[in-house]
């Protein structure tokens, strides 16, 4: 099992793949075994196309602010080599590395990573909760999130759900089934 961990939350132009793009990404790559933080990345993309006003008022992102910032395949290799022999870790990893593959996919490249889900971890160690949002879990905890709304924001306080979460209960978290890859 591997103990070399990348964090990473981002925020998009909208929930569905298709059509819709990565604004805002962070990453923290994090040791298991010396229980530090090694690396943080964090960037605001260009995606190309228009940000939604309700998205703009979720995550503080203009379009003006986006225009600016790299677009995805100027930081691509930059993300492949932060997390390569690393697990990638997300609140709902299905929805993050959804992205991000589909992001590669669109480069050509085929990006293939071990994931961890936290919502999915929350469900098989708690399965009496009556909700595994964020904020549920934050207040259960007892996990204090910075008031700032922001794709780095989120991905520190994944980080310190994952240290309550997996670093205290792997032994319980050994399936496969906890550790799923996922493809587009």
């Amino acid at each position: 099992m591997k103990d070399k961990f990348s964090i990473i939350n981002i925020d998009t132009t909208g929930s569905n793949r298709e059509g819709q793009k990565i604004i805002d990404i962070a990453l923290i790559n994090f040791d298991g075994i010396k229980n530090s933080t090694e690396e943080i990345y964090s960037t605001i993309l260009n995606p190309e196309k228009n940000i939604n006003h309700n998205v703009t008022l979720l995550t503080g992102i203009t379009n003006l602010k986006a225009m600016n910032s790299p677009y995805f395949y100027k930081i691509a290799k930059k993300i492949v080599k932060l997390t390569e022999g690393r697990t990638i870790v997300a609140y709902n990893a299905l929805f993050t590395f959804g992205f991000l593959q589909r992001e590669f996919k669109d480069l050509g490249y085929a990006y293939h990573r071990e994931i961890i889900s936290l919502d999915k971890i929350a469900k098989k160690l708690f399965p009496d909760f009556t909700s595994y949002s964020t904020e549920s879990l934050n207040s259960y905890f007892k996990i204090n999130p910075k008031k700032t709304r922001s794709a780095l924001s989120n991905a520190e306080n994944c980080l310190k759900l994952f240290k309550t979460l997996y670093c205290k209960n792997k032994k319980k978290l050994i399936s496969k089934q906890d550790r799923p890859q996922y493809s587009l």
